[in-house]
């Protein structure tokens, strides 16, 4: 498979994993946090740390049928694209679905 464009998540397993997906990548893109993404959010996760960064990224953020695990979840999705970048971010991914669904059979 071909690499997808940057901010492209319909390689995605699952319909809603691309809503949040997308809608993470477009907030962080607007507040200009990929720096930010890269580093840990602190012993809280992301669902409990305040911080201004944060707080701009989820004031971008439409999605709204997060759970707190599907938000921070989501967030660390994101955390490893920051750190890996998107090409090895989307082989990695698929890579991870490939094993998965292997180990059903």
């Amino acid at each position: 498979m071909a690499i997808p464009p940057r901010g492209d998540f319909s390689f995605l397993n699952h319909s809603e994993f691309e809503l949040m997906f997308t809608d993470a990548y477009q907030a962080i893109e607007k507040a200009g946090a990929w720096e930010t993404m890269r580093s840990d959010p602190g012993e809280r996760g992301y669902m409990f740390t305040r911080s201004a960064e944060l707080d701009t990224i989820k004031q971008y953020m439409t999605y709204d049928g997060h759970s707190g695990w599907s938000y921070g979840w989501t967030m660390r999705m994101m955390q490893r694209l920051a750190r890996i970048g998107w090409e090895a971010f989307v082989k990695e991914y698929l890579e991870n679905q490939k094993k998965d669904a292997e180990n059903m059979v």
